[in-house]
Parts: structure tokens; C-alpha cells; sequence
């Protein structure tokens, strides 16, 4: 009877010393677990700002696309009226040519024309000069014999 009082005060006394033994093995997991959570909500803090750092980057980078596109388009646009205004340029520039040609050549009838012009004046002030001369002969002559008094 005393072994089973002995085993049935070992259970016992197994119970107090195992509640003993795992008081400082629950306190530990107890520590863990505050430990642990503490790693997870930290780990969910550094996740969010991830999340939130990678939106702004993402947000940054649409943004800076956008601004990309719109410089290309905004470069496109001065590119074409660039080309515009190269062709119109060359465009004056062929009527400038053109119209020097043109200038030239009435330049050259002109001064054709002028010289022309001014031998016809010679010739009429000639003549002018013969008229005069040949009226001033006929007056210094007299009327003619036959005509009318």
C-alpha cells in the first residue's frame, strides 16, 4: 500500500515538480509570443511602408512618364513646324532668287530702253535744232516773191 501511496504521491509530486519545471519553459514561450508579435506587427509596419514607398514610386514613375511623353510630344510638334518653317524659308529663299533674276533682267530692259529712249530724244532735239534753223532761214529770206503781200 505505501509503494501505491508512494506512486499515487509521485504522480503528485511528478505534477508540482512539471509545473515547476515548465513554469519558466511557459514564461519563455509566453515572452516568444509577446516577442513574436511584436515582430509581426513590426514586420506589417515595414510592409506597409513598403507598399506605401512602392505606390509613391509607382505614382512618381507614371507621373514622370507622363511628363516624358508630353516632351516628346511638345519636341514632335517644334520638330514639324521647324521642318515648316525650313521649308517655307527655303521656299523664300527661291523667290528671293527668282525675283533678284527678274529685277536683273528689268534692270537691263530698262537701262535698254533708256538708251533707246534717249537717242529718240537726240534725233527729235536734232530735228527740233533743223526745224528752228530751217525756219529761222526761210524768215531771214523773206516772204516769196509770188506770195500774197
Amino acid at each position: 500500500g505505501q509503494q501505491q501511496q508512494l506512486v499515487g504521491a509521485a504522480p503528485a509530486h511528478a505534477a508540482d515538480s512539471a509545473a515547476a519545471d515548465a513554469a519558466p519553459v511557459l514564461a519563455r514561450a509566453d515572452a516568444t509570443m509577446v516577442d513574436s508579435d511584436t515582430k509581426v506587427a513590426r514586420l506589417r509596419e515595414l510592409l506597409g511602408a513598403a507598399v506605401r514607398a512602392r505606390s509613391e514610386q509607382a505614382s512618381e514613375l507614371a507621373s514622370l512618364r507622363a511628363d516624358l511623353s508630353a516632351e516628346r510630344s511638345a519636341a514632335g510638334s517644334l520638330r514639324a513646324q521647324r521642318r515648316r518653317e525650313l521649308a517655307q524659308l527655303q521656299e523664300a529663299e527661291l523667290r528671293v532668287e527668282q525675283l533678284s533674276e527678274e529685277l536683273g533682267a528689268l534692270r537691263a530692259d530698262s537701262q535698254e530702253r533708256v538708251r533707246v529712249l534717249e537717242g529718240r530724244i537726240a534725233d527729235m532735239e536734232e530735228a527740233e535744232q533743223k526745224r528752228v534753223a530751217l525756219e529761222e532761214a526761210l524768215a531771214a529770206a523773206g516772204p516769196p516773191p509770188d506770195a500774197p503781200p
